[in-house]
């Protein structure tokens, strides 16, 4: 089951909103984020930090880093 929210992330230049889903499996989860019309997995590794996966080998997205990073971080804020 997923719940979707708004993720307002900070630390950028500006400040900015992203479409987000809470999909919970097993005793796990992942956040699914839409950015510019892309949706993009962030998974919990060992340590709790979360990082962004890409499951599709070889498609090429053009996305800042710097802006997965920063979602990674909210994330960590918001969800321990």
């Amino acid at each position: 089951m997923a719940e979707s929210f708004i993720l307002t992330v900070s630390g950028l230049q500006e400040e900015r909103a992203f479409e987000a889903e809470l999909q919970v499996y097993g005793y796990s989860h992942r956040i699914v984020v839409f950015i510019e019309n892309e949706a993009i997995t962030f998974e919990p590794d060992e340590e709790g930090n979360y990082r962004a996966v890409f499951k599709e080998e070889g498609k090429k997205l053009n996305i800042d880093k710097a802006l997965l990073q920063a979602i990674a971080t909210q994330l960590e804020k918001d969800l321990k």
